[in-house]
């Protein structure tokens, strides 16, 4: 997702979808996609967010966000 802000959320404006393999049990990774940042200067956010999956603890969620900033 692309956000105005550094507070990434489904609400946000998606820029792609991707399948990400399973984790273990309260487990943690990295995960890499190229995007194209806009052509308009300005400051920019980015993260993902996964969909819930059943019987989940923590159900969805979305990661921290990465700040680009473009300028001309």
């Amino acid at each position: 997702y692309r956000s105005a802000d550094a507070t990434i959320s489904a609400a946000d404006t998606p820029v792609g979808t991707d399948a990400v393999g399973r984790w273990r049990p309260s487990g943690a990774g990295a995960y890499e996609i190229e995007l194209t940042a806009p052509a308009s200067a300005g400051t920019y956010y980015y993260g993902g967010c996964v969909d819930p999956v059943p019987d989940e603890v923590n159900p969805g969620g979305c990661s921290s966000a990465v700040e680009v900033t473009v300028s001309n």
